[in-house]
């Protein structure tokens, strides 16, 4: 289907949404929803929030609580196993959370936004090692905003106080970094090729680089349409390439392919973080639920998930 965008009046954008949406593949079915963390009011400041959510290879479910400053590790059934950390400096324990990833042998990698760090962990929490400085030098961080890890084991870093990238390998050693500019940079994912996704939570827009850094793609602007924005935002990808982003203002999750081509869209109360492990789409909202969401199995989906994963099992 072709569209015409160009929008006179309200009454035609309303007709352009309605056109686009109505193209749009299947959402995925909600399943259930479950409490993964402690619901937390501060008096003072107000509640913050998780901080993230992962799944591990084996389809554990990890969850990252900002305000109580701990792990906490969920089994494939929704059944708690256990969590670790506390508040605090020595290792294992975090400042200031800002997000969490597993990287592929199913180590637990976790940020810490005050702390300038970041300590990778197993899923028993035993601690690995961890690395990171407060600072501006190769190597250092101003502020660990978020972190992901590729399909070889290297992390990639938002650093919001000095608008960059910064790239480490497995073991934390720094690798490169690079200028990204954007304005209150709140997230990133890696796809399975490895282009770098980045959020911005101030222009409503997401940037996907090359693993050297380069800009390949800008997309995303304020708004409620498709593609549009409103309020945070957090990335997620899938084993395909797909990119989901969870759109908090507007109450809902949004799909695109690498490019930022809209795919679908469907309704999520709250969307704090998300991660995929097709054919499941696990969202935590704000409020410390995780709403889970699953694709219906079709024969194309099975050929392209089946394939992909092979290529990188």
């Amino acid at each position: 289907m072709e569209l015409d965008c160009r929008v006179s009046d309200s009454r035609s954008l309303a007709l352009f949404v309605t056109a686009a949406e109505s193209s749009a593949e299947p959402p995925p079915i909600a399943v259930g929803t479950w409490e993964a963390c402690t619901f937390f009011t501060d008096p003072d400041l107000g509640y913050r929030g998780p901080a993230g959510v992962a799944i591990g290879s084996d389809g554990s479910v990890t969850v990252a609580d900002y305000d109580h400053h701990e792990i906490r590790v969920y089994g494939l059934d929704r059944t708690f196993l256990r969590s670790w950390g506390s508040e605090g400096s020595e290792d294992g324990q975090f400042q200031s959370i800002g997000s969490i990833a597993c990287d592929p042998l199913g180590h637990v990698i976790v940020s810490d936004l005050v702390g300038c760090r970041l300590q990778r962990f197993t899923l028993n929490g035993t601690l690995l090692n961890s690395w990171g400085e407060c600072g501006s030098a190769p190597g250092q961080l101003g502020h660990l905003e978020a972190a992901t890890v590729d399909v070889a084991g290297r992390v990639y870093v938002v650093d919001d106080a000095l608008n960059r990238i910064v790239v480490f390998g497995p073991t934390g050693e720094w690798i490169r970094e690079w200028s990204i500019g954007l304005g209150q940079a709140s997230c990133i994912a890696v796809t399975p090729d490895t282009t770098i996704l980045v959020a911005s939570a101030l222009s409503h827009t997401v940037h996907a680089y090359s693993p050297s850094g380069v800009l390949l793609s800008t997309w995303g602007t304020t708004g409620a349409g498709p593609g549009q924005f409103h309020g945070d935002i957090a990335l997620a990808t899938d084993v395909i390439g797909n990119v989901y982003v969870a759109d908090e203002g507007n109450s809902r999750v949004q799909k695109f392919t690498v490019m930022g081509e809209w795919v679908s869209s469907w309704p999520a109360a709250s969307p704090r973080a998300l991660a995929v492990s097709l054919p499941i789409v696990r969202v935590l909202s704000r409020t410390c639920e995780i709403e889970d969401f699953i694709y219906q199995e079709t024969e194309a989906r099975r050929t392209s998930w089946g394939h992909v994963k092979a290529i990188y099992r």
